[in-house]
């Protein structure tokens, strides 16, 4: 329920505030409206998205991200709080929140600074530049944005649209360091423990994310604990692949989609058919409609129906050209004729009958 609030003039002038982008300004203050007394929110970012800025192409994730980064908000994985709300707002009744009992004894999710520079870094994004990224265990695209001051120059806010992981997780011991910690969605982040994963007991990621894992597992021997992050394909199937698709982006991403997939040779087929079908559809006439490789293949691109071509204006269907064919006596054809050549068509027929 949005609620009518208060916004003090210091906050227009204030230090921190200043500093942020006008849409993470902005963001900040209708969240207001839709926090609850006591300053706190659900963790669905869509929803928010849609509550504030419903018509606009903003990264909800990033701002989200900045703001919990100028430690403006707090986060768990269940809630959002505002810090210093029941400071600023003057609320007569207060409602008691159903999140802040949850909200004290969730895990916080703070990463400082420091650790912040070093992952973008590490995944090759370069100061005051965006950097697209995918989640370490799907695949998942998202991206890095090191945003810059008014005058070009890169600031000290790095924000991420994919949530930070801990590999070695904090309840086993792993600490906030950039050699523990990669990108994953949230999905990923939320349902690995759940999942029997091996603890992964050191990891060094290159920009292209390329890398060895050694892995604690009981009763194995060294060479068996040192596995590649993304096997390449033994069959060589996806070169075919990677050949034939239309938009060669996120390589590494795309095979170990593939890899997940293991298609059969049939399957293989199949997909080179329907990528043929797609390359000549209206659908992907224009590149920045064509997903991802690795996004089409997690979603079973070639099990879609393909949009058929649209039919300039005034040419008929095959059905109906073939219909008035018949009604004349002709056998069918195989080809569209423009509406306005038919009854030449037909006239042509009945001359050769003759």
């Amino acid at each position: 329920m949005a609620r009518i609030r208060t916004i003090k003039p210091d906050f227009w002038t204030d230090g921190k505030i200043v500093q942020l982008p006008f849409e993470a300004r902005l963001l900040f203050i209708g969240m207001w409206n839709f926090a609850d007394d006591s300053g706190f929110l659900g963790s669905d970012l869509d929803r928010i998205k849609m509550q504030i800025f419903p018509s606009d192409e903003i990264d909800i994730y990033i701002l989200i991200d900045l703001l919990c980064n100028a430690e403006l908000l707090g986060r768990t994985d269940g809630s959002l709080k505002i810090h210093n709300f029941t400071k600023h707002q003057r609320i007569a009744h207060p409602t008691p929140s159903r999140f802040e009992k949850t909200h004290e004894s969730s895990r916080k999710i703070t990463i400082p600074s420091s650790v912040r520079k070093a992952i973008a870094l590490k995944y090759g994004c370069k100061p005051g530049e965006d950097k697209e990224v995918n989640c370490y265990y799907c695949g998942k695209e998202g991206r890095i944005h090191w945003w810059r001051n008014r005058w070009g120059k890169p600031t000290g806010w790095i924000n991420f649209s994919l949530t930070l992981d801990h590999v070695n997780p904090e309840s086993l011991g792993g600490e906030t360091k950039v050699e523990n910690m990669v990108l994953a969605c949230a999905h990923c982040n939320k349902s690995k423990g759940v999942f029997d994963y091996p603890r992964e007991l050191s990891r060094k990621l290159t920009p292209d994310l390329e890398v060895e894992v050694e892995v604690e597992r009981k009763g194995r021997s060294a060479e068996e604990t040192k596995t590649p992050r993304q096997p390449k394909s033994v069959d060589g199937s996806f070169a075919t692949f990677w050949e034939h698709y239309p938009r060669r982006v996120s390589k590494g991403a795309a095979e170990k989609a593939w890899n997940k997939i293991k298609p059969s040779p049939e399957l293989l087929t199949t997909i080179l058919a329907k990528l043929v079908e797609y390359e000549a559809s209206d659908q992907w006439k224009d590149e920045q409609y064509i997903p991802h490789p690795s996004t089409w293949l997690n979603r079973k691109g070639w099990e879609d129906e393909v949009p058929a071509p649209k039919r300039p204006e005034g040419e008929l269907s095959y059905e109906e050209t073939n219909r008035r064919l018949d009604a004349a006596g002709f056998p069918p054809i195989t080809r569209m004729i423009p509406a306005d050549q038919v009854e030449a068509h037909l006239a042509a027929k009945r001359a050769a009958a003759k």
